[in-house]
């Protein structure tokens, strides 16, 4: 855990106020964390209001909390390429591991893909995202998080390994939809409605359904 946010630290140097653990420069972090918390994040949005409020709040955050809590805030709700926010989420998701469980390598990739989820996804674009894990690690080096050896170890191995294959998210995804779709979706809308949002509140929705016995129906009606 704490090699990754080693690694996040040294991808976002100057986006933090302050100089602890080499961190200088504005508040943009912070603004971000606010935006991802409470504001929408897309560009059609972004007025001078919105920005305004953005400041005032990434003001109040600083003030309430030490930088380490604001990068730890940050770690759980960034966004993680595929519908996936969190770095602990983003970990069980693309390799099936905790973040203790990841090796050098695979860490930097979590840390370097907030920069474009998009642009650096692992199963669209590999070259891209190799790209980008070898900056992380030159980042990690020059900071003294990792050594020159561990680096030079960590880039020579592929992106993809132990990736886990998009093919069967989508296995997943689906056999589970099928059963359970339309019970999910009403309960989604119904905390949709309490005014949280689901895929961003790293929320934890307890229900009454029994999964073997909704599968038994499922078969049976069907």
């Amino acid at each position: 855990v704490y090699r990754t946010l080693g690694a996040l630290v040294s991808d976002i140097k100057g986006k933090i106020t302050g100089s602890t653990a080499g961190l200088q420069g504005g508040s943009t972090l912070t603004q971000q964390l606010v935006k991802l918390s409470v504001f929408s994040t897309k560009t059609s949005d972004q007025t001078l209001k919105v920005k305004a409020q953005e400041a005032w709040l990434a003001l109040k955050v600083e003030r309430n909390f030490s930088k380490n809590q604001i990068l730890t805030f940050y770690i759980n709700k960034v966004n993680m390429g595929n519908g996936i926010y969190g770095m602990e989420t983003a970990a069980k998701y693309y390799f099936g591991k905790t973040l203790k469980q990841l090796d050098v390598s695979q860490t930097a990739i979590l840390a370097g893909i907030p920069q474009s989820p998009v642009y650096y996804d692992p199963y669209v674009y590999p070259k891209n995202l190799k790209i980008r894990r070898d900056q992380v690690l030159a980042g990690e080096v020059k900071m003294g998080y990792i050594t020159q050896a561990q680096a030079n170890k960590a880039k020579a191995e592929s992106v993809t390994k132990g990736l886990i294959s998009k093919s069967k998210h989508t296995a997943n995804s689906v056999s589970t939809n099928l059963t359970v779709n339309a019970y999910v979706q009403s309960v989604l809308k119904e905390v949709k409605k309490l005014g949280y949002n689901p895929n961003k509140d790293g929320l934890k929705i307890y229900t009454a359904m029994n999964m073997k016995m909704q599968k038994r129906l499922y078969k049976v009606l069907n």
